[in-house]
């Protein structure tokens, strides 16, 4: 039942997007609708060069991905995980530990 308003910024002059999808989405050409009403820039699949903020409420958990829905662009590494527990007291963020 948490409310998340999500600032996507793009500074690439090359066209991105943001979309929340099932996580096993994310490795695929295509990502897809997002998995939350509301959870998605505008017109993911043609990307945007600017700033936008979007809100949608996670109303169930598992494993999903903030996703770029450019076609090809997920699948390529532009994504981040997003992991919803229903035991959560507070939201956080755990970035992978660098190979190096």
């Amino acid at each position: 039942g948490w409310e998340i308003t999500f600032h996507f910024k793009n500074m690439s002059p090359v066209p991105h997007s943001a979309v929340v999808v099932e996580q096993v989405m994310a490795r695929k050409l295509q990502v897809g609708e997002p998995y939350f009403e509301g959870a998605s820039t505008t017109e993911p699949l043609k990307g945007l060069k600017k700033d936008e903020k979007f809100t949608f409420v996670v109303d169930e958990s598992g494993k999903f991905a903030i996703a770029c829905g450019f076609p090809a662009h997920s699948a390529g590494g532009h994504w981040i995980a997003l992991d919803v527990s229903k035991d959560a007291e507070t939201a956080s963020l755990a970035l992978p530990k660098s190979p190096l």
